[in-house]
């Protein structure tokens, strides 16, 4: 499987992958990777710590913006260029992504992404 290489852009971003807390805040200007911090937090990160903490290898997580446009121009558009394996199902505006075990996560996980707008 051909993954992209994601690294964040600040040590902002970084602390926030690092840290355990539940509820977390990503703010910043236009153009600073808060998307892609979060979008790689649910689909990547995240899975890994809840399988290894509580042995659950099947997530799903609501990204939800205002406005369908908005949704679809930044969160879908950043899901798809970041996780080009995962699989598209436009009926239920869902991608699911499935990670193969590694060295982190002796399981192998799928996440399931959910795109909602407010609209």
């Amino acid at each position: 499987m051909q993954v992209k290489a994601y690294k964040p852009i600040s040590t902002m971003r970084q602390a926030c992958h690092r840290t355990d807390a539940e509820i977390r805040c990503i703010v910043g200007a236009v153009g600073t990777g808060k998307t892609t911090a979060a979008l790689w937090e649910i689909a990547f990160n995240r899975p890994r710590y809840i399988y290894n903490r509580w042995g659950i290898a099947h997530t799903r997580w609501v990204v939800v913006r205002k406005t369908f446009e908005q949704l679809m121009d930044t969160d879908f558009q950043e899901a798809m260029d970041w996780f080009v394996h995962g699989r598209w199902v436009p009926s239920k505006k869902r991608l699911t992504i499935a990670w193969p075990a590694s060295q982190n996560c002796n399981s192998a996980l799928t996440v399931d992404l959910i795109f909602h707008s407010c609209n």
